[in-house]
């Protein structure tokens, strides 16, 4: 991968994710970006997609990444009843973050809209997700 590529990588990646000291500059030296179609570029290290970026929008950690390092981004839970619908790949809605078994982050520790979550069900990470609306408007809702 070209150093300007890595560069820009490691530059939206710290202002993106949580993890900065995770990954350093040797690591950076061992990034290979795979192009797909439909504008799709994931981010691999020794064949194993870490990354993934519609576009040039932000860029996000593979499933596979955060089940390695579940704390990487901010985590919300959904109650039991949203888990089919979030694997059948539906937009996840304020009643199931608010209702029993939903988890949002405490008032004082809100969530900006746009920043991506681990989105968490029964315990496991199913989904990076990117909240569209700010958490305490999210409770406001309901």
């Amino acid at each position: 991968m070209f150093k300007n590529h890595q560069q820009t990588l490691q530059d939206k990646r710290l202002s993106n994710l949580l993890f900065k000291d995770r990954y350093d500059q040797p690591f950076l030296s061992s990034l290979v970006l795979v192009k797909c179609r439909e504008h799709i570029s994931i981010y691999t290290v020794h064949g194993e997609p870490i990354f993934f970026q519609h576009f040039d929008g932000p860029i996000y950690p593979t499933l596979r990444l955060l089940h390695k390092y579940p704390y990487i981004l901010p985590m919300v839970r959904v109650d039991r009843g949203a888990i089919r619908f979030l694997l059948a790949g539906a937009h996840m809605m304020c009643p199931g973050f608010t209702s029993k078994g939903g988890y949002l982050p405490p008032a004082e520790e809100g969530l900006a809209a746009g920043v991506p979550v681990a989105i968490h069900a029964e315990g496991k990470e199913h989904a990076v997700g990117v909240l569209k609306e700010d958490s305490k408007l999210v409770r406001l809702f309901n």
